[in-house]
């Protein structure tokens, strides 16, 4: 979810304030909602093409390179100037289980994302 909070389309509908935890980022507003989800009447939301083919592309990543890319995300959104190869660090620090390779193809990945779809990952998502 932190990752799709980031597309300039999405950020409006989806915003959840995150905190890191120990498999990426965490929010408990949205772990609220997903409890109360049957007491709440299903919307459909109108998504452009662009939108749609934002959630495609995320939804193929694996479990392990979502929570790479989504604390690279949030790590990066703190640490604004700070080179990639210290963010790499910082995160391999967090995630011990990750190797430094890892680290640098997830933040490849992420960059990826940010191009192709023009992510926001500085602004305040709530």
């Amino acid at each position: 979810m932190y990752l799709l909070q980031c597309h300039p389309e999405l950020k409006g509908t989806i915003s959840f304030d995150y905190s890191l935890y120990f498999h990426g980022p965490y929010s408990t507003d949205l772990a609220r909602e997903y409890y109360e989800l049957d007491a709440v009447d299903e919307e459909r939301i109108e998504l452009s093409d662009k939108a749609r083919r934002y959630i495609r592309e995320v939804s193929r990543f694996g479990k392990r390179e979502l929570e790479l890319m989504a604390t690279l995300a949030l790590v990066r959104r703190y640490n604004r100037n700070t080179p990639d190869e210290r963010i790499v660090g910082l995160v391999r620090e967090l995630k011990p289980g990750y190797s430094i390779g890892e680290v640098r193809e997830a933040l490849s990945k992420l960059h990826s994302l940010v191009q192709e779809h023009g992510l926001d990952l500085y602004r305040q998502h709530a």
